[in-house]
């Protein structure tokens, strides 16, 4: 899913944005076969022709007909040549003819010839029914998942002719027909096949209300959807877990709700952790020793967690500006296996180095002296040389120093 996508979604609802991540979509690709009229689209002209030559054999009022009818007059003698090659009319003793070919073809009622078509659409991988209309109005990306098959309610025609019989009923629909972009006058359709896929574009997104409620959207490209396909949506939960892929250390990772009893409490719980995870995560992001006592809060409210970071972690760290650029944010963006984010909201009482630290970044030696910047460091952060040296500033302590004390000449 795009930011963009997620950020107008989540402004449009008036939220705070939790998470998100993409969930399996299992839907089967029907392919069928159908009876429909010629879509031959000189047809029409070709009928026209027909009709014509049978009231003037011998073509007298011709470029006069092709006027009366509105087409160009070259149109119609390439068309008339067509119908001569083909055999459809031929030279007679008074003029042009039809052959009975032609006639049957074009002049009887009824006609138009009937012709074998075939075609292919998606249905819900679970329910076997029509997916949500908006997925049908784009392009649909597919993929393949052999290793989990079970995601989809199997359809077998010599075991349970049913849902083949449900589907084919659908098609009856000519709404149905449009939808699937089958064409309009297609009948005796016949199911020849049907391939395991999944949906691509379908993800999940967590946010909260102003009453701090919960919630989980499934949606498809931007757009909400309701659809069996990917069960039951509101146990789905993001889960920090310790992967054995990953070295061993802690991830998050999206739990789709397999084997989860959808009650209040599931469907109100979006993320879960544990203290082991978060003291691997922190301590790898900001390198700190693993025994260094980290602080998670919960909010009382939504009960999602809060990362506290102290003067202490600072001090002890080895990456004290990613913390700095954290504290300046508000929250982390983790990143969910394989794809897609998890918010997580920080609280600390690092404002001033924070401070400090914009006020350095900020700082141009072409435009304020080093001598002159120490000045405006040293009545606000009397401990300036101390936090430079703590942040890894040393080019700007050099900066700062070499216009101080060395003489220029």
């Amino acid at each position: 899913m795009k930011r963009e996508e997620i950020d107008k979604y989540i402004e449009g609802k008036n939220a705070v944005f939790i998470g998100w991540h993409p969930v399996p979509c299992p839907v089967y690709v029907i392919h069928v076969e159908y009876d429909s009229v010629d879509s031959d689209p000189f047809y029409p002209l070709y009928k026209c022709i027909s009709q014509y030559i049978e009231l003037d054999p011998q073509k007298k009022n011709f470029q006069y007909f092709s006027r009366l009818i509105g087409f160009d007059s070259s149109l119609l003698d390439y068309c008339f040549k067509s119908l001569k090659d083909d055999g459809m009319i031929r030279y007679g003793i008074d003029g042009f003819v039809l052959t009975e070919d032609a006639r049957r073809k074009y002049v009887y009622p009824n006609s138009r010839p009937i012709v074998k078509v075939t075609g292919s659409f998606l249905i819900d991988g679970k329910s076997l029914k029509l997916l949500p209309e908006v997925i049908y109005q784009q392009h649909q990306e597919l993929g393949s998942w052999d290793t989990n098959i079970s995601a989809h309610d199997p359809i077998d025609p010599l075991l349970n002719p049913a849902p083949y019989e449900s589907i084919l009923k659908m098609l009856n629909d000519t709404d149905n027909k449009k939808l699937l972009h089958l064409e309009l006058d297609g009948s005796n359709f016949h199911i020849i096949g049907a391939d395991r896929r999944y949906l691509k574009g379908v993800d999940i997104i967590y946010y909260y209300t102003n009453d701090s409620k919960i919630h989980k959207d499934i949606l498809y490209n931007g757009k909400n959807i309701r659809t069996k396909a990917v069960g039951a949506f509101q146990t789905y939960t993001i889960d920090m877990v310790q992967s054995v892929d990953a070295g061993k250390n802690w991830i998050f990772k999206g739990n789709l709700g397999y084997n989860v009893i959808d009650n209040e409490g599931i469907s109100n719980t979006a993320l879960k952790t544990q203290n082991d995870g978060w003291t691997d995560m922190l301590c790898r992001r900001y390198q700190l020793k693993s025994n260094e006592v980290l602080q998670i809060n919960t909010d009382e409210k939504n009960k999602l967690p809060i990362i506290n970071i102290t003067e202490t972690n600072l001090l002890n760290s080895d990456n004290p500006i990613q913390i700095l650029q954290d504290c300046k944010k508000g929250f982390i963006d983790f990143p969910i296996f394989r794809v897609g984010l998890i918010r997580v909201k920080i609280s600390h009482n690092l404002q001033q180095y924070v401070e400090f630290m914009n006020a350095i970044d900020k700082w141009d030696n072409s435009i304020i002296p080093g001598k002159d910047f120490k000045k405006k460091l040293e009545p606000q952060y009397s401990n300036w040389r101390n936090w430079l040296i703590l942040l890894r500033k040393y080019t700007e302590l050099e900066r700062i120093d070499s216009d101080c004390y060395i003489q220029k000449y």
